[in-house]
């Protein structure tokens, strides 16, 4: 690593593939490298606390415009080169292939991967569950499970709004249905004053000129609707991309010439389709305009009529038409209910099979945590116990569920209840049902309150927000960590001292897998038995799988861990350095160690030969 400017302006650290200890005095900056590693690798804390932190340090010791460049190696043995420029504000990174001059512009991240922790950190994840499980889940590939959640997710968020549209419109159809014969019977009435053969005529007139309305209006749709089918296969029908060396493959190429040819000759199908519309649509307005003016002629006929008439039949008429009008506007938007309605039964199925997939990745997600769980209990021989309940957290479903209740009078008891006894997917199917008594009867709410509640979620305006309680707040699994205290008991991490939480989480970041680990100050908050038996032999049985970048005052984990590589940091008020660097069989790195870490050659000399005559 090379920083640009700042406190450790010019400084070039070197890192050995296996365990490094970094030490110095009070403010030499060993704090600084651990942050400037986590900000070019884009690898921060979740913390607010520890982030406000990091940042106050890029800000005072890195500088504006200050640059960290890093050089890192992969397993695969291709080697990067890293620059990232701190400006407060975007802090752009550049990462290069140095074999092929490319710019690498994925996720550096999943690229290569650490395990980075900052003072203090560890007591802040011992004290917090989903801490804890960002810490195990950092130990299995995960991405698979959540790329599957986000795509079912996104799945199931469209098939909200044909959902809801669809239960909307089952509520809507009875309702309109009234509307309508309530009309048609006003219409019966008025038509009875009206009666004579002229009105005969031109009622079946409206009729037609009705039904030619409608027939117009469904040429129109057929036309967007096919305007629409066209853009989406421009929009997401693409040609997937070849690598260049595929380009000239035979096969590669056949493949990609046939695709074409499918995707040309569906939008020639549409757009053939389009044609056939437009021109049946020419059609229609031809028909419809050659029998316009029979109906202009006998309306006029009619209006005379009315007008010779005068008093109560012109009022009729009058009221007739509006009648009439608001009879077509209701048998239209029926008509689009009972579309809507129609799709009802295969947009709930379409969900329930999302849904069970969606439940089966959480699952399968759960046994790999549940089986690294018992491996991690294995590797701590005996010093913990981890174990790790299925969707046991139920605070986000609780929240979201009471923010959708908001200023009903519902009380939030009621709401926690229905989190506690019921699964959010299990809940809105019965709320979709308004099956009040199976909510009732696993909720032990009185009836009462259920069906307020009932009816409130489904006359929400917006019922997809509803619908998407069944995914959006999946109860999360809960993490259990137990330690074993002196007394050969198991206590929940929860009830021990925080030492004893920080070497719990310590071991467990220790024992697991192959990434780069560095922490600043391992050994906070530890005893020195700790330190010795849970950091030590973890850090000597792995450095030779994986490296370790440690800072550190304390001589068992800079010495006894067998360090290969010690950088030693010295500084003035305004600027550090590194003094020297390499194993402690050099001599001015063990002078260094002997200073920093014992305290200089007198005290050290004064201590083993205490310790020897107890020996």
């Amino acid at each position: 690593m090379e920083i640009s400017q700042g406190f450790l302006s010019k400084q070039k650290i070197c890192f050995h593939e296996g365990l490094n200890s970094i030490v110095g005095g009070k403010g030499t900056g060993k704090s600084l490298i651990v942050e400037f590693l986590r900000f070019a690798l884009m690898q921060t804390s979740d913390d607010k606390d520890v982030m406000t932190d990091h940042k106050k340090k890029l800000e005072k010791r890195l500088e504006l415009l200050g640059e960290v460049s890093i050089e890192f190696e992969l397993p695969t043995g291709a080697i990067y080169m890293i620059k990232g420029t701190y400006d407060s504000n975007l802090n752009p990174i550049i990462c290069l292939n140095t074999e092929t001059g490319e710019t690498y512009q994925g996720d550096i991240p999943s690229l290569f991967p650490i395990l980075a922790y900052s003072q203090n950190e560890v007591i802040k994840i011992a004290e917090d569950e989903s801490s804890q499980l960002r810490l195990t889940d950092s130990f299995i590939d995960t991405s698979s499970y959540k790329d599957k959640i986000k795509d079912l997710s996104s799945r199931l968020k469209k098939n909200d709004r044909e959902l809801a549209a669809s239960i909307k419109a089952s509520y809507d159809v009875e309702s309109y249905k009234t509307k309508i014969n309530t009309i048609l019977e006003q219409l019966k009435n008025i038509d009875k004053s009206l009666k004579n053969k002229l009105f005969e005529e031109m009622r079946l007139l409206e009729q037609k000129q009705s039904a030619f309305e409608q027939y117009v209006q469904l040429n129109d749709e057929t036309q967007s609707e096919l305007d629409k089918t066209l853009e989406s296969i421009q929009a997401n029908l693409i040609l997937p991309s070849v690598p260049k060396e595929l380009t000239t493959d035979p096969d590669i190429k056949q493949s990609q010439k046939l695709a074409k040819a499918s995707l040309r000759e569906l939008s020639r199908l549409v757009k053939e389709a389009k044609r056939l519309v437009s021109k049946n649509e020419m059609a229609l307005e031809k028909l419809y305009n050659g029998w316009k003016p029979i109906f202009n002629q006998k309306n006029e006929k009619y209006n005379e009529m009315l007008r010779a008439s005068g008093g109560d039949k012109k009022k009729l008429e009058a009221e007739r038409r509006k009648h009439k009008r608001q009879l077509e506007n209701l048998e239209n938007e029926l008509r689009k209910l009972n579309q809507l309605k129609s799709k009802l039964k295969q947009s709930r199925n379409n969900r329930n099979s999302l849904l069970d997939e969606f439940e089966q990745v959480h699952k399968d997600y759960y046994d790999s945590r549940k089986k690294l769980f018992d491996d991690l209990t294995l590797q701590s021989l005996g010093k913990l116990r981890l174990d790790i309940q299925y969707a046991g957290n139920r605070d986000s479903y609780k929240d979201k569920l009471w923010e959708l209740r908001a200023r009903s009078g519902i009380h939030r008891t009621d709401t926690d209840a229905v989190a506690d006894n019921l699964m959010p997917r299990e809940f809105i199917d019965f709320v979709i049902d308004k099956n009040i008594n199976a909510i009732s009867r696993n909720t032990k709410l009185a009836i009462p309150n259920v069906e307020r509640l009932v009816e409130l979620l489904n006359s929400a305006e917006d019922l997809s927000e509803v619908l998407a309680l069944s995914y959006s707040v999946q109860p999360q699994d809960i993490p259990s960590i137990h330690f074993r205290k002196d007394d050969g008991k198991y206590y929940p991490i929860t009830e021990v001292s925080t030492g004893q939480k920080c070497t719990a989480l310590l071991i467990i970041a220790l024992s697991e897998g192959t990434r780069p680990i560095i922490i600043d100050q391992p050994e906070d908050s530890l005893d020195t038995t700790s330190v010795y038996e849970d950091i030590v032999t973890k850090l000597r049985e792995g450095k030779e799988r994986r490296q370790f970048i440690l800072t550190t005052h304390n001589a068992s984990v800079g010495v006894a861990s067998d360090s290969d590589n010690f950088i030693v940091l010295t500084s003035t008020s305004s600027q550090g350095k590194v003094n020297c660097f390499g194993a402690i069989d050099r001599e001015p790195v063990r002078k260094e160690i002997l200073q920093h870490l014992e305290g200089g050659r007198k005290p050290y000399k004064l201590r083993h030969k205490k310790y020897i005559k107890s020996l």
